[in-house]
């Protein structure tokens, strides 16, 4: 569902990786999800991509009834920490786990 809602392809959504450098979640002034590319189409030079997502809260994409970004990737995030035994996503090390793990 990430990769739907960011339009990622599929190099991108496995080069997410689980820390506070890729993912930054938002929830002032509105909640957001920003992820930070390190490889994109857009991008040839290699210099990395920045997407983010604004939502509000219980609404539906097209005739889905899904969770907004915020909270997609919030439960995401927690699930993937908890499985490898961090308390927050600034303890797990730059680039050592991915966020969907394979």
């Amino acid at each position: 569902m990430v990769g739907t809602l960011f339009l990622l392809r599929e190099v991108e959504l496995g080069r997410l990786f689980l820390d506070s450098d890729t993912i930054q979640m938002s929830t002032i002034p509105q909640r957001s999800v920003s992820l930070n590319l390190s490889a994109s189409k857009t991008d040839p030079s290699g210099k990395g991509a920045k997407r983010t997502l604004v939502w509000k809260c219980g609404s539906a994409i097209g005739t889905l009834q899904v969770r907004c970004p915020f909270h997609m990737m919030e439960k995401l995030v927690n699930l993937q920490l908890a499985r490898l035994g961090f308390d927050s996503i600034e303890d797990v090390p730059i680039g050592a786990y991915t966020l969907v793990a394979q």
